[in-house]
């Protein structure tokens, strides 16, 4: 096999999930961190754009590991788990998050992945 990039120096443990962009530029991660850490790569030149933590407080509770991420467009990108999903906007260098509230007709109920419609 042969390699095509190496993306290193954030995540330190272990890399939990990658997703591109629908244009390929970007690089997805999510670390299996305390915080299940994101950061976006530019994958062409091998850096580093931008990074930022999902909710804490869900991950060390148990409840938050990321086990799924899907983008929406090339700036929009969602991650989920067990009890815990979280939309992101990319703007620059900065990534934006927002914690989502779902299924509270049936809370025992486990998100383990998803995808966005082409609609969006």
């Amino acid at each position: 096999m042969q390699k095509l990039k190496k993306i290193s120096g954030f995540h330190r443990r272990a890399v939990r999930q990658l997703a591109f962009s629908p244009n390929g530029k970007y690089l997805l991660s999510v670390g299996q961190d305390d915080n299940n850490s994101v950061a976006i790569y530019d994958w062409e030149k091998e850096v580093k754009i931008a990074d930022t933590k999902t909710d804490g407080t869900m991950v060390k509770s148990g409840d938050g590991a990321v086990v799924s991420v899907a983008w929406n467009n090339d700036a929009e990108f969602a991650t989920c788990g067990p009890k815990l999903m979280q939309t992101y906007a990319l703007t620059g260098k900065t990534i934006k998050n927002s914690r989502c509230t779902y299924n509270t007709k049936y809370p025992n109920t486990m998100m383990v992945t998803l995808c966005y419609l082409p609609s969006g």
